[in-house]
């Protein structure tokens, strides 16, 4: 089958897996080891890659779509240029690749394209709804219709996570099932080294508000006396502000920043490497380094935001915190530092059990039957 993904998130540049763009990537590629003739259409430019990518106008040089604010008359501008781009790059996207079936990552803006297409060209599709465009974009007046009415014209509706799904069945008024999120994180069968020193902690994703890193920092700052790493995997706007910080706390020896990593053995190395995953972050759903530290063997400390905190609790594999609360994050840190590595070892085979349910290929199963079943 020929299979259209349309999203505004994707790699623009091989090997680059920063954002939550790299599930779109494996998810394409997973689609397509199962047999299925894979395109991409997304906003912004980028290299070739093995599958076919038709990239059209954004919101702009170095601009993210996540970053306008609908409100701003300069930010709406660019938005809706994006989407005439769009609209005419989804007719040309269709025809010339006759694509039979359409799966929208996001269901905003992605489902503003793939409704147009359905209506102009008769091409079914699905929308997965991955967080923001539930969450954030659907409060917006104007924009809480349009996506009501992309969600309501898909074939079927899917979100990767079970709040998330919920969320969007109250706003189309129709069944939305929760289909996780993974990436393709290469991973070994046991990591790469034998654990020894002061225990390490890892946090993975983008340096920004929402991801919380800040609060993290905070936390470490509380209980300095002890011995411990923290190893930050990410860049963003609050690097620079972060880095200075430690340095005035005079942590450079306990707190480590590598920014930007796009290599998956380098990340699988430093996450296999760690004991304790922390996830901080102040908005969620189930972030994809959920599912990449389950990979990695390692149990979680999660802010109670989304589904991660039923995860962990569920599932029994790690510990939860109020979200920003950096007091209590720093008493569950100070707490299994002393314990030790006997603590982490008690999550062992529950953490190996969720890696199983957040696979990126069973996912890509799923939605391939899914899919079959609409043509």
């Amino acid at each position: 089958m020929r299979i259209g993904i349309i999203t505004h998130n994707y790699p623009n540049k091989k090997g680059d897996r920063q954002n939550a763009g790299i599930f779109v990537y494996d998810i394409a590629h997973a689609l397509k080891k199962l047999g299925h003739e894979i395109f991409v259409l997304c906003p912004g430019q980028g290299e070739a890659d093995e599958i076919p990518v038709t990239w059209f106008g954004g919101v702009g040089s170095g601009q993210k779509m996540g970053n306008l604010k609908p409100y701003n008359p300069f930010d709406l501008i660019m938005f809706l240029r994006m989407v005439f781009s769009g609209l005419r790059a989804t007719d040309k996207f269709v025809s010339e690749n006759k694509v039979d079936f359409i799966v929208g990552m996001w269901a905003f803006p992605a489902g503003i394209f793939a409704l147009w297409a359905k209506l102009r060209h008769k091409v079914p599709y699905c929308l997965w709804a991955l967080g923001s465009d539930v969450y954030v974009y659907a409060r917006y007046p104007v924009l809480g219709w349009v996506i009501k009415r992309a969600l309501f014209g898909a074939n079927f509706l899917l979100a990767d996570g079970i709040d998330l799904a919920k969320k969007a069945s109250e706003i189309a008024e129709r069944k939305c099932e929760f289909l996780p999120s993974a990436s393709q994180l290469s991973h070994k069968s046991k990591p790469a080294r034998e654990k020894k020193g002061p225990l390490r902690f890892v946090f993975l994703g983008r340096m920004e508000p929402v991801k919380g890193a800040d609060v993290l920092i905070d936390a470490v700052s509380k209980i300095a006396d002890l011995d411990f790493e923290v190893h930050c995997m990410g860049d963003g706007s609050l690097l620079p502000g972060l880095k200075e910080r430690v340095s005035d706390l005079s942590l450079g020896k306990k707190v480590f920043f590598y920014g930007n990593v796009s290599d998956p053995e380098v990340i699988y190395t430093n996450l296999s490497f760690s004991d304790w995953l922390v996830i901080p972050s102040r908005s969620d759903s189930i972030p994809l380094v959920f599912s990449e530290g389950t990979k990695a063997g390692l149990p979680m400390i999660v802010a109670e935001v989304g589904d991660m905190v039923e995860l962990v609790k569920d599932y029994k594999v790690g510990l939860s915190f109020p979200k920003e609360n950096s007091k209590k994050l720093a008493e569950i840190l100070r707490d299994v530092i002393v314990k030790g590595r006997v603590e982490t070892e008690k999550y062992r085979d529950s953490v190996s059990k969720v890696a199983q349910l957040f696979d990126v290929n069973s996912s890509a199963e799923k939605l391939a039957k899914m899919i079959k079943r609409e043509k």
